[in-house]
C-alpha cells in the first residue's frame, strides 16, 4: 500500500503537493511515539510549515475524520501537478535571460 493511500490523505490527494503529504506522513508515524513514550508534540510541523502536528493528526485519527484541505497551509496547494523538468541538452544563456527579466522589470510602472 503507498503511504498516500491511507484514508487520513483522501481529501488531500490531488490538492496538495507530495512533499506535504510526506511531511504529514512522516508526523503520523511519530505517533506511537509520542504517546507511548509520553513525550510532548511541541507542534514543530504546524508551526513551522503549515501542517498538522502529530497531537493534531491523532485527534483525527481517533474521531475517525479525514484531513482537510483546509488544515493544510495554502504553500502546500499546487494548481500544476505537471512535473517540472529541465531539458538537459538545451544550452540556457542566464545572462541573457536576466537580461530579458531585468528589462521586462523596469519596462513596469512605479506602482508595480
Amino acid at each position: 500500500m503507498n503511504q498516500h493511500d491511507h484514508p487520513l490523505f483522501e481529501l488531500l490527494r490531488g490538492k496538495v503537493s507530495i512533499a506535504a503529504m510526506d511531511l504529514i506522513f512522516n508526523e503520523k508515524k511519530k505517533i506511537d511515539n509520542l504517546f507511548n513514550h509520553r513525550s510532548v508534540c511541541g507542534h514543530h510541523l504546524s508551526t513551522t510549515c503549515g501542517l498538522p502536528c502529530a497531537c493534531q493528526l491523532s485527534g483525527y485519527l481517533e474521531s475517525g475524520q479525514k484531513v482537510s484541505v483546509d488544515a493544510v497551509d495554502v504553500f502546500w496547494r499546487k494548481l500544476d501537478f505537471s512535473p517540472a523538468y529541465i531539458i538537459p541538452d538545451e544550452k540556457i544563456d542566464v545572462r541573457e535571460e536576466m537580461k530579458k527579466v531585468t528589462k521586462h522589470v523596469l519596462a513596469q510602472p512605479e506602482s508595480v
